[in-house]
């Protein structure tokens, strides 16, 4: 049960890694 659970806490993080840079690069595109 405890790798079933800490594997989508770590598949989300990854997300937002990846969400947080697209964002930066978006806004470093725009400027």
């Amino acid at each position: 049960c405890e790798a079933f659970s800490t594997y989508p806490r770590t598949y989300d993080v990854i997300h937002v890694v990846n969400i947080d840079s697209l964002i930066r690069d978006t806004r470093t595109g725009n400027y």
